[in-house]
């Protein structure tokens, strides 16, 4: 079968099960995904994959994830920070904490090294609080103080969690590098630097030179330009692409919305344009190639996927509702805030897409992770839409 004819179907089923979920009020990419587990039935796979058409998923996969978190970096406003900066660095810190030693722990417990421990932590700590924000402004309360706060949280705990994953994902890589820590050490050092010499003067002159033309193309083109040179750049220097591509969106949005030429009319058309051709195509893809390569019928660890999927769900409520007993809040608005931070699905998969391409993951161990990342999601997202507009009121802080 043909790519394209391949590619066809993999998009063209995904829309129909995205509308599905999306008529039942679950968000999009649990159709995604569960469009990647079907087709990946043995019966179909072996009629419609061929080792090119999965070589050239792979590829449209990875510039997938690479564009969702350039979106997320140009959609990440530090000016929220200031905003309930304390309640959200204590719900963020012990939120992303629980999770991760509950899955570092329970990994151990299965006899998994150490490298699968940690990538397992990593990925029960992180969350995709987008979904909720989608709740949030379909029942008129995105302006509440309640969505504030998540927003605010949500804001700091995206920093806490790349940084986290960033050294994760770079510790992980050790074991494949002729070099040892102290090598690390200083690449990580000199990406540092990079990016400061990247932030000051290149990206700079890539946007002026592309705005010459005054045409929504060339800032089309200058952004991708600048999201695959820094996450070429990461990914070169053993971090990974993932934290160039974030650092790259934060970096052209800082630089348009900010000094003596703000152009906020050229972040919004980047972040239009970013935003339409990565969930209207590569994102879609990115999530049927997760779905394909979670392989249940042959690589499912039943007890472990359930196991992880259980103590995701109590780290992310136990953390949030501690987090904000701290700063003197409620049980319930912190156990409302936590199904709202309780949803998965985009860095998650990305982590574990990446673990598994470099090795640091068996297929097993991912197909794990997927079942996780749905489950939790549908989970949360359920009971946060039930009880959020309630709540809200009950509460007082709508």
């Amino acid at each position: 079968m043909s790519i394209l004819l391949t590619l066809f179907i993999c998009l063209t089923v995904a829309y129909f099960f995205s509308e599905a979920c999306r008529l039942v009020r679950l968000p999009r990419v649990i159709g995604q995904i569960g469009t990647g587990i079907i087709l990946g039935l043995p019966l179909i796979k072996e009629r419609l994959l061929t080792p090119v058409s999965m070589d050239a998923l792979s590829s449209i996969a990875n510039i997938g994830f690479v564009l969702l978190l350039f979106f997320a970096g140009l959609e990440t406003n530090f000016s929220s920070f200031m905003r309930n900066i304390k309640l959200g660095a204590s719900i963020s810190i012990f939120k992303t904490l629980i999770p991760f030693l509950l899955g570092f722990f329970i990994s151990s417990l299965f006899g998994f090294n150490t490298t699968v421990s940690l990538i397992v932590g990593v990925v029960l700590s992180v969350s995709a609080a987008a979904v909720s924000i989608d709740i949030l402004e379909e029942l008129n309360l995105l302006k509440t103080k309640f969505s504030s706060r998540l927003i605010s949280v949500n804001a700091i705990n995206d920093v806490i969690e790349f940084f986290v994953i960033a050294i994760v994902l770079a510790l992980g890589n050790l074991g494949k590098m002729k070099y040892g820590l102290y090598e690390l050490f200083f690449e990580i050092a000199l990406f540092i630097v990079l990016v400061i010499i990247f932030k000051s003067f290149i990206i700079p002159f890539i946007l002026k030179t592309v705005e010459k033309e005054k045409s929504a193309t060339s800032l089309f083109y200058g952004s991708i330009i600048i999201a695959l040179l820094m996450a070429a750049l990461s990914d070169v220097l053993g971090l990974g692409s993932l934290i160039g591509a974030l650092l790259a969106g934060i970096i052209v949005r800082k630089i348009l919305l900010s000094g003596k030429e703000r152009r906020p009319w050229e972040e919004h058309s980047i972040a239009k344009m970013i935003h339409t051709i990565t969930f209207g195509f590569f994102a879609p893809l990115f999530f049927v190639y997760v779905g394909l390569n979670a392989n249940i019928y042959q690589n499912f660890n039943i007890s472990f996927s359930v196991m992880i999927t259980l103590f995701a769900l109590l780290g992310t409520l136990l953390g949030t509702i501690f987090g904000n007993f701290i700063m003197k809040g409620g049980y319930k608005e912190g156990a409302l805030m936590g199904w709202g931070l309780g949803t998965k699905g985009d860095t998650d998969l990305i982590i574990a897409t990446i673990a598994l391409q470099n090795g640091l993951i068996n297929p097993a161990i991912f197909t794990a992770i997927v079942f996780m990342s749905l489950f939790t999601t549908v989970i949360s997202a359920v009971i946060f839409r039930i009880n959020v507009a309630r709540e809200c009121k009950f509460l007082k802080i709508c």
